[in-house]
């Protein structure tokens, strides 16, 4: 009806590719919703005097033309600036990321405010005595309601897990592995809410005890962290 009317070009193109999206697992709901939908979108994506399979032409840190996918590609950071240009009716999806290393990460507050207690103390330096349990208590308050929220808690190299009891309320599963705590929220209300985890500190030295994280696991940009530690144990 919209191509009908004329004009709409926005519109139905938006309109295509969210039927397109529907085609998640290789196929639409059935023959017939397939048939339907083919029947409505074709004349569009098989426009005479336009190609349909989509093409990307990659410049500036690469300079790559791309017609097969999935198509992954990996830059130096002194490679510079990337620019994607996609011809084609049909969609293409990217995502572009970046890893580095971070050796003095500062707390972020917004939207998770993140704080971490060892041992009962709260400062940039914490002792602790091998063979004595100690409880790291992770605090995280939420400014407004957050769906499914993984918290990601570290724990020193020098220690073991304790005896660990049930956890918050909302907590759903926790998953302890090596190096951290993994807790995962379905609902997380307004509010300061508490998550505690038993260790038994075991190895005398000097350990770092990175930053506590809360993050939409949807939405990983969106995150709190607490600031790094240094655990002594004696």
């Amino acid at each position: 009806m919209l191509r009908a009317a004329g004009g709409g070009g926005e519109e139905l193109l938006r309109i295509r590719t969210y039927l397109l999206n529907q085609r998640r697992v290789g196929h639409w709901a059935s023959t017939y919703e397939a048939a339907q939908i083919l029947e409505t979108i074709g004349p569009d994506l098989f426009e005479t005097g336009r190609a349909t399979v989509a093409r990307v032409q990659l410049s500036g840190g690469l300079n790559q033309e791309v017609t097969q996918f999935p198509f992954e590609a990996k830059m130096p950071p002194s490679a510079g600036s990337l620019t994607l240009r996609k011809e084609g009716l049909l969609p293409v999806y990217a995502t572009a990321y970046q890893t580095f290393w971070n050796p003095q990460p500062a707390a972020l507050a917004t939207p998770f405010r993140v704080t971490t207690a060892l041992a009962g103390q709260t400062g940039t330096q914490v002792k602790l005595r091998a063979g004595q349990p100690a409880e790291l208590v992770v605090t995280v308050d939420v400014a407004a309601e957050a769906r499914y929220v993984l918290i990601e808690v570290p724990i020193p190299a020098g220690c073991s897990y304790g005896n660990n009891k049930p956890g918050n309320f909302f907590e759903v599963h926790r998953e302890y592995l090596r190096h951290q705590t993994g807790i995962f929220i379905d609902v997380l209300p307004v509010g300061r809410h508490t998550f505690r985890i038993a260790l038994q500190p075991r190895f005398r030295g000097r350990y770092t005890l990175n930053p506590a994280r809360a993050e939409l696991m949807y939405f990983p940009t969106r995150f709190g962290r607490s600031a790094s530690k240094q655990a002594i144990v004696e």
